[in-house]
């Protein structure tokens, strides 16, 4: 490391070897986005990019039926737990306050 501006308090500090980066060649400007909608011209380029043709890989879709139908669901048949009758609610305590009794409903 190396400062940038040399200390009178180290006169022998080696001075810093900048590299200049080569040239750049000067890069054609673009126009803002106001600028071409507010023209119209450039019609082949758009604001945002079109999906397909940017992705190399393409999804397979779906042809939509000719009739529409219902969807069949396949769920799992009932339990004969879930036929039976709710049980009651405990109550339990949670809190006694000047002889009243506080309580928790709590399903089973």
């Amino acid at each position: 490391h190396v400062p940038a501006v040399s200390s009178p308090l180290n006169p022998d500090a080696p001075t810093s070897r900048t590299r200049k980066a080569p040239p750049r060649e000067q890069r054609e400007k673009k126009e803002s986005l106001k600028k071409r909608e507010a023209k119209g011209t450039d019609a082949t380029r758009s604001a945002t990019p079109d999906i397909q043709t940017t992705t190399k890989r393409t999804k397979k879709v779906e042809k939509a039926p000719d009739v529409i139908r219902p969807l069949r669901y396949y769920t799992k048949p009932p339990n004969p737990s879930d036929f039976e009758a709710p049980r009651e609610p405990m109550f339990n305590p949670i809190l006694l306050k000047a002889n009243r009794e506080f309580n928790e409903s709590v399903d089973q």
